[in-house]
């Protein structure tokens, strides 16, 4: 028991009043019986010691140390209980119960079950048995979809502990992880063909293969002093304290590569410049003549092309250039209105920031539901927004950030060279 709190100071007045009627009355006769009871105790007190016995508030420490003899020791449970059968995971888990608490259909859930149940984390270890799996996933998925609940609330839904909602989530953070690269990775040359002649016959545009926005997922705390917490406040949107990722999708909305860790107040086109996919590692991820779209808050590069700003935007062709780019663009908008939409937990991500081992699972849960979210969308999984959602969407669109370009040369040079490729595109068509 901790010491010095309220309990442990009660029980050791009781001790000592025990000990000193042991010695008062002898050891032999009093060490196996009882402890004395309030009534035995009023019997034995003279007139005088009434003073003692109402500022020290002898009775109701008696009181609470035979409550506690009674009871504390009694009927205690076996080491290890016994582990929830699959059966009744199975009819704990109705498909309203799914669609509520982890936010997609029954056929989706069962794939993610299939995929991940082999994993070897949900096997146990030195005999101590496992709840079922399937419990265990429908618990973590459901405390990722949701926002605004305390962990108290997802273990009674469930009937675990506290603890075990925190082990659910980490063990199918684990498992999940293990098979990301199925369904998050940058798309090779083939993909990339499919997606320059999506993004030509559709938007008229050859080499679009995708688009690149920013957007914040936010702490349901500030991180502790020693972390810095101002570094995480984004001061842009004034949201609170968080995370700013940058991710890149395709034009079905699949996210293909993510850029995070980085904290709130850290622009996007600073992010963008330090990624090693946006650089050096440019000439591999993209064939000559590929790149992504970007808003007015990225650089300019070779491979990420953005709106024309003003005073260059006021021109005519400049203005039908930005407004055919805003069409294509705006997919990375609805992808970021959805990630918030159906994993609501990214506006509140319930990890406080204490040293790099939090900092290391908050982007482990970020990346958990990334993954999430395009293996629901291969599964074609539609989540049925509220109006909430609908704001949600309309505000993400209207979100732009004015970088300064600096010595940008060779991508205004590629920029130019785009929209005239368009425009030529456009005047045959």
């Amino acid at each position: 028991m901790p010491r010095k709190t309220g309990r442990w100071i009660h029980l050791d007045g009781v001790r000592h009043l025990r000990s000193l009627q042991i010695l008062t009355d002898g050891v032999d006769e009093r060490v196996d019986q009882p402890i004395m009871q309030p009534q035995d105790l009023d019997a034995g007190l003279q007139e005088d010691d009434h003073s003692y016995y109402d500022e020290y508030g002898i009775k109701e420490l008696i009181e609470l140390g035979s409550v506690v003899e009674v009871t504390r020791y009694n009927d205690r449970p076996p080491k290890y209980n016994l582990a929830p059968s699959v059966a009744l995971a199975e009819r704990a888990l109705s498909d309203r119960v799914i669609e509520s608490w982890c936010h997609m259909h029954r056929r989706s859930f069962d794939f993610i079950f299939t995929l991940i149940r082999d994993h070897p984390v949900f096997r146990p270890k030195e005999g101590r048995p496992q709840v079922s799996s399937k419990l265990q996933i429908a618990a973590a998925l459901a405390r990722f979809c949701g926002k605004g609940t305390t962990i108290n609330q997802f273990a009674t839904k469930f009937k675990v502990s506290h603890g075990s909602m925190l082990t659910y989530c980490s063990r199918f953070s684990e498992a999940l992880l293990s098979v990301e690269r199925r369904f998050l990775r940058w798309p090779d040359k083939s993909r990339r063909v499919r997606l320059r002649n999506y993004g030509l016959s559709e938007f008229g545009f050859s080499g679009y293969i995708g688009n690149l926005d920013g957007t914040h997922f936010y702490l349901c705390q500030a991180p502790v002093y020693e972390c810095y917490p101002e570094c995480y406040y984004d001061t842009m949107h004034s949201g609170g304290y968080g995370y700013n990722v940058l991710l890149i999708s395709d034009h079905t909305g699949s996210i293909i590569h993510y850029m995070l860790g980085w904290p709130g107040s850290v622009h996007d086109a600073t992010i963008q410049l330090k990624s090693s996919l946006m650089t050096s590692k440019a000439s591999k991820a993209f064939s000559p003549g590929e790149y992504v779209f970007g808003d007015c808050g990225f650089a300019r590069t070779q491979t990420c092309v953005c709106p024309y700003k003003e005073p260059a935007a006021s021109l005519p062709i400049n203005a039908r250039f930005n407004h055919a780019m805003r069409q294509g663009r705006c997919r990375i908008e609805h992808v970021n209105a959805v990630l918030k939409a159906r994993f609501k937990s990214l506006k509140s991500i319930p990890i406080l920031i204490c040293n790099p081992q939090d900092h290391h699972r908050a982007n482990v849960w970020i990346r958990t539901c990334l993954v999430l979210h395009n293996i629901l969308l291969r599964l074609k999984d539609e989540w049925e927004f509220d109006d909430d959602d609908d704001e949600e969407i309309a505000h993400e669109e209207e979100e732009e950030e004015i970088a300064d370009d600096g010595d940008d040369v060779g991508g205004a040079e590629f920029q130019a060279m785009v929209r005239n490729n368009w425009l030529e595109y456009v005047s045959r068509a």
